[in-house]
């Protein structure tokens, strides 16, 4: 997908500008798109101390309001990260997308 394509889909959904669409799955019944967030860095939620150093990624299921009739769902790929803080006594955390879905959450801000 193009970043044209990319950038149509983003605002046809929706989307916090700094989520990027990977891929989009679509059946007759389900609309998936592959999303990951584009920042460089994320802030540890324990002591606000920002990092750029990833420590692993996970994939997080949530599902979105419906389009066109359709069930829409986001393959949203989270980043975990390592807090540059030596005292900080949260080694590794997740980025957060408070725009989009809350931590724990299976479905998006505007859904629920």
């Amino acid at each position: 997908m193009d970043s044209q394509q990319a950038e149509l889909l983003g605002a046809l959904f929706q989307l916090p500008e700094y989520i990027g669409i990977d891929a989009v799955c679509a059946t007759t019944t389900q609309i998936t798109l592959c999303i990951v967030c584009q920042l460089m860095n994320a802030v540890c939620p324990l002591c606000q101390q920002s990092s750029e150093r990833i420590h692993g990624r996970y994939e997080r299921v949530v599902a979105d309001v419906p389009c066109g009739g359709r069930k829409v769902v986001l393959a949203l790929t989270v980043r975990k990260f390592v807090c540059g803080l030596p005292q900080c006594p949260q080694k590794i955390f997740t980025e957060r997308l408070p725009d989009l879905v809350q931590s724990y959450a299976r479905m998006t801000n505007r859904l629920s």
